[in-house]
């Protein structure tokens, strides 16, 4: 998995005002394969703009991404927490 379609995708939400992006999954436990997605969560996106943003995301990377709102799935954040596997990576 590319260091650099991870910042494309952080630099795209950056632009938009998400401050907070987690990475969790195999790239966050660096145990990708020529198969592994980024699993992204984020906090501050508009409901109303969320399909709009993930689309988007989809739309700059050639890999599969998935993007959770923490902002509407607190639950699964508080499971990645506990179980240490979200990293936080752009505040």
């Amino acid at each position: 998995m590319s260091d650099k379609l991870l910042r494309c995708a952080i630099d795209y939400l950056n632009s938009i005002g998400i401050r907070e992006v987690y990475l969790f999954g195999s790239l966050a436990r660096k145990e990708t394969t020529t198969y592994s997605d980024i699993d992204l969560t984020v906090r501050g996106i508009k409901p109303e703009d969320f399909f709009t943003v993930y689309g988007e995301l989809l739309i700059r990377k050639t890999n599969s991404i998935d993007l959770i709102d923490l902002d509407i799935q607190s639950d699964f954040g508080e499971q990645l927490t506990k179980s240490g596997e979200l990293k936080r990576i752009y505040v």
